[in-house]
This record gives C-alpha cells, sequence and structure tokens, in this order.
C-alpha cells in the first residue's frame, strides 16, 4: 500500500480553512469563488490518491470502510441522474458525502505508517499545525468581536465573495458573532469547541502554557459566537474533563466569577436571550427548529427519495435553483438530500468510522467529549456537513488516532 506525503493533507487543510478570504481575494471563476473550486481540485489529487493507495490493502476492519465508502461513491452518483438538483447544486453538494467525512478514511490509508519514526513525524507536524491554527482563529475571531467585525474587513475578507445574494450568519441583533472570516458564527462556534477538546487531550500527554491559553482562548471564541450548541458542547466538554472531586471544586469557584464577568459585559442580555430564549430572535428560533423539523418529516413522508444532493447547504444559494428546506439538523440534512434508502447507508458509514476510531483511541474523555459534540451540532444545525468545520472534525479525529498509537501502544 502507497502512502501519501503530509504536505498533500496540510495543502488541503490550508484551502479549506482560507477558502472564504481566497474567494474574496480572487475574482470569480464562471460566476464561481474560486476558494470552493480550488479546495475541491485538491479533494480530487487526494481521492485519487486514495484509491491509487489502496491497491494491496490489507487491513480487513479498513478494507470494509472503503467498500462501504465506494458504495456511498456510487449511490451519490446514482442520485444525480433521478434528483432534481441542478449540476451547480450537485457539485457544490457532492462533497459533502464523498470528500468531507471521508478525510478520516483517506487519512487512515494515506498518511498511516508501520514505521514509528514516520508516524511520529506525521503526527507531530499536524499536531503543530492544529496548535496554530486554533489559537490564531481564536484570537482573529476574537479580536474582530471587538473590532466590530473590522479585523476579517481589513485582511479582506468580503461576506458576499458568492455573489450579491450570497451571505453567512456573522451576526445577532446586530452584534458581530465571533467567525474569524473562515465560516459562519455557527461553524466556527463548533470549530472552537473542536479546538477546546483537542487542547484538553494535548494536557493529558504534555503539559504546556499552549494547552491552558488553547484552552482560555477558545473557550472565549466560542461563547463570543454565541453558538448554543457550541457552548452546551464545550460546557460539557469541561465537566467529561474536570470529571474529580478537586477539579470540580475549582470550576466551582471560577464560574461565579466568569458569571459576574459576562453579567458586567455588553454581551449579559444576548447570552441570557439566547438561552432564555427572552429575546424575540432567539424565541423565533427556537420554535423554527421544531417547524422545521415537523416540516422535514411531513415532506420524506410524502417524497421518501429526498429533494437531491446540494438543495439543502452552500450549493442551492449558489445555484439558480432554489430546493431548499432549511433543516438546521445534520440528520435531516442527510436524508433531505440522499432520501430514506441512501440515506442510511450514509450514516452507517459514519458509525464504522467512529467505530474504527473508538477501537482504537485510548483517551475515554476524548472520545466521550468528541461524540457529544458530534451528536450535539448535529441535533442543532448542519455545520458538520459542510468545509471548515467537517474536515477538521473528522482530521482530528484521525490524528487522535495516531496519537493512540503512537503513545499509548501495548
Amino acid at each position: 500500500m502507497k502512502k501519501s506525503s503530509p504536505l498533500l493533507f496540510l495543502v488541503l487543510l490550508y484551502l479549506v480553512i482560507l477558502s472564504p478570504y481566497l474567494s474574496s481575494w480572487l475574482p470569480l471563476v464562471g460566476g464561481m469563488p474560486a476558494g470552493p473550486i480550488l479546495r475541491q481540485l485538491a479533494f480530487g489529487l487526494v481521492f485519487i490518491a486514495f484509491f491509487w493507495s489502496s491497491v494491496g490493502l490489507e487491513d480487513l476492519s479498513i478494507k470494509k470502510i472503503r467498500r462501504l465508502y465506494a458504495l456511498i461513491c456510487i449511490l451519490t452518483l446514482a442520485s444525480f441522474f433521478y434528483g432534481p438538483s441542478s449540476f451547480v447544486q450537485y457539485a457544490v453538494g457532492v462533497a459533502s458525502f464523498v470528500f468531507y467525512p471521508a478525510v478520516f478514511l483517506f487519512s487512515v490509508i494515506l498518511l498511516d505508517d508501520e514505521e514509528a519514526e514516520k508516524s511520529e513525524e506525521v503526527f507531530f507536524s499536524f499536531d503543530k499545525f492544529f496548535v496554530g491554527f486554533f489559537m490564531v482563529a481564536a484570537f482573529v475571531g476574537t479580536l474582530d468581536v471587538a473590532m466590530d467585525g473590522g479585523l476579517v474587513e481589513l485582511l479582506g475578507y468580503n461576506p458576499n465573495y458568492g455573489g450579491d445574494d450570497f451571505s453567512l450568519i456573522t451576526s445577532y441583533n446586530g452584534v458581530v458573532r465571533a467567525n474569524a472570516g473562515i465560516s459562519d458564527a455557527l461553524a466556527f462556534g463548533y470549530l472552537m469547541a473542536v479546538a477546546v477538546i483537542y487542547f484538553f487531550n494535548r494536557s493529558s500527554r504534555t503539559s504546556s502554557w499552549e494547552n491552558v491559553l488553547g484552552i482560555g482562548l477558545c473557550t472565549l471564541a466560542c461563547m463570543l459566537s454565541l453558538t448554543r450548541g457550541a457552548m452546551i458542547s464545550v460546557f460539557l466538554t469541561y465537566m467529561v474533563y474536570m470529571l474529580t472531586f478537586r477539579r470540580f471544586m475549582i470550576m466551582l469557584m471560577i464560574l461565579p466569577i466568569a458569571g459576574y464577568i459576562i453579567y458586567v459585559s455588553p454581551y449579559a442580555d444576548l447570552f441570557l436571550g439566547r438561552f432564555t430564549d427572552s429575546d424575540e430572535s432567539s424565541e423565533t428560533s427556537s420554535l423554527l427548529r421544531l417547524v422545521m423539523a415537523l416540516n422535514s418529516i411531513d415532506f420524506l413522508s410524502q417524497n421518501p427519495m429526498g429533494i437531491g444532493i446540494g438543495t439543502q447547504g452552500a450549493g442551492n444559494v449558489l445555484s439558480d435553483t432554489d430546493n431548499r428546506l432549511n433543516t438546521d439538523n445534520y440528520f435531516f440534512h442527510i436524508f433531505l438530500e440522499l432520501g430514506l434508502f441512501f440515506g442510511p447507508v450514509f450514516i452507517l458509514f459514519l458509525y464504522k468510522q467512529f467505530s474504527f476510531a473508538f477501537k482504537r483511541i485510548k483517551s475515554g474523555k476524548f472520545f466521550l467529549s468528541y461524540a457529544l459534540l458530534f451528536l450535539v451540532s448535529s441535533a442543532l444545525s448542519s455545520s458538520i456537513a459542510f468545509a471548515t468545520l467537517g474536515v477538521v472534525y473528522w482530521f482530528v479525529l484521525y490524528l487522535i488516532v495516531l496519537e493512540s498509537k503512537i503513545f499509548h501502544e501495548d
């Protein structure tokens, strides 16, 4: 089995993260933003390398996941011919099924190495990357809020990089939400939750100021994103990792201080409104989630084959055809795009990847926190279906599998 250079994945990660900025800096290509085009080209190279390197694969558990993935590729291709998706919708949306969640499988095939020295080299190169990325993203997102959105504009970010009708959720009741210009505020909040879990897990391996600073800075950035699900996930992560009497008592002492800081800050009413639905926008958002869930169930009961790939995401915005049913739920997103027959196959693929990782990750706290983050984000949004959060989430999962292999192998 042939191995790929980590450089290919580093380039891919940079293109995923910087896609909105690249789209802002570069002109449209055929009416499409340049960032996603460059990102998909990089994924195409990884996709080709994956199938080339899969020749002679011996690990039975990986072979089973690969076969399931091959089936998903066939089913998503077939859905284009029977579904109502336009070409643009399909071209943009299919990546949510065949590229982003498959980053875990791609990494296992292309980066895993039997030689311990090479595995360590791969791990530490990406560990360094993520420590830097998470801190920079959190810092930019936090400072941008303090500058009322002015920092990302100074960096050249254009909120309408996909066209005049294209925009992301970056504010709430006129207040800027942390997003760092790399995604909407929802995905950014969950991205910071991934970062908090990553630094907590890292602190069990190495004690350094980076972990303490990373946890604090990313927690703050997550809160400033005003993403309820992400804040809930971070709270659950603190509970999981601080589940000892001593740490719990420390947290009890810190909570009143943190609560007071929030209370005296300009964000006090916003936080209160977000979690109590005491303001009209938050109450409407909560009610709409229920309405959207009922609408999705009603639609699927009458259209079991779904509405087509790419109709629930950015592909729908970029297309001249509008087939979107707003869901704010990853599972409804899957079934609406793939239908009731193909959807379960994709969910089985996700489960198999989680199962593969669970058997190899030695830290129960990491896996519990990570699984809770997936469930909370999936229940309250479809952010993980898109590149910035999806790619980072699945790659970090692989990285922790590699960490367990290196540092905890019997």
